[in-house]
């Protein structure tokens, strides 16, 4: 029931070669490739899924790289997950890397990265 909710709330685009041109777009997008039979994208997908409903400055979008295998090739995608950030226009990206892989990680790696003020919540 929990993954339910999580996933209900989440506002990130599935990309696929139909919608491939988000990337590097007219927004910012943070971008997750990942399995399906992956346990470390399982453990993360409900931070991911919670970080993208808090910024409106920046899309949130996955990549299954099962489905979208072409996709993930072309960013030489060689282990799970991996997350990129795209600024606008940008189809180079920013790998994710020396932040935890939680909301308050994603959010701190997007804020140092693009120079944008994600709100939070109150902890």
């Amino acid at each position: 029931m929990f993954f339910f909710a999580i996933f209900a709330r989440s506002e990130y685009i599935e990309i696929t070669e139909a919608n491939k041109k988000l990337i590097g777009g007219d927004r910012p997008i943070f971008v997750k490739f990942y399995s399906q039979n992956c346990g470390h994208c399982k453990a993360m997908a409900p931070d991911f899924a919670e970080a993208s409903t808090m910024s409106k400055d920046v899309d949130f979008g996955a990549v299954d790289c099962n489905a979208q295998d072409k996709i993930c090739k072309d960013y030489k995608i060689d282990g799970y997950p991996t997350l990129f950030l795209f600024d606008k226009g940008n189809v180079t990206g920013k790998e994710f890397k020396d932040h935890e892989r939680s909301v308050d990680g994603f959010i701190d790696f997007i804020e140092e990265t693009i120079s944008v003020k994600i709100p939070r919540p109150p902890k």
